[in-house]
């Protein structure tokens, strides 16, 4: 069979349409925008690599994320009516479950450990990372 074609035009998206696959999803648009929110700042920010801190977070017991979300919420959401503080609440507790999903493979069905060699450079590598709904 030839793929040539395909595969020049699977190049073209991911050259320059990420944004065209993400919003395939619904809220993918959002999440697009949240992730490059999150990457800018967080390069801002120095310290770990992206990748230590999604390992991290995929690790983390379900009562260090409950504590780690509460100040994350209180930090970031101070102002928020108590709506929007549960509702950030409950988005942030879903991390650790999306990172684990993304990572799920063969040599860890835990999803617990980042691939040797695995890159995250940039908010599109961010993306399968984050909870969508």
């Amino acid at each position: 069979m030839r793929v040539r074609l395909l595969k020049c035009l699977g190049g073209a998206v991911v050259k320059h349409g990420v944004r065209f696959l993400v919003n395939l999803a619904p809220g993918g648009d959002v999440i697009y925008d949240i992730a490059v929110d999150t990457w800018e700042e967080y390069r801002r920010g120095g310290g770990d690599t992206a990748q230590a801190e999604l390992e991290s977070l995929a690790q983390a017991t379900a009562q260090e994320m409950q504590q780690a979300v509460a100040q994350t919420v209180e930090q970031v959401a101070a102002n928020q009516p108590a709506e929007v503080k549960t509702a950030l609440g409950a988005y942030l507790a879903q991390v650790p479950s999306a990172i684990r999903r993304s990572l799920r493979r063969p040599t860890d069905p835990t999803g617990k450990t980042m691939p040797p060699g695995q890159a995250i450079e940039g908010a599109a590598a961010l993306v399968p990372f984050l909870p969508c709904g």
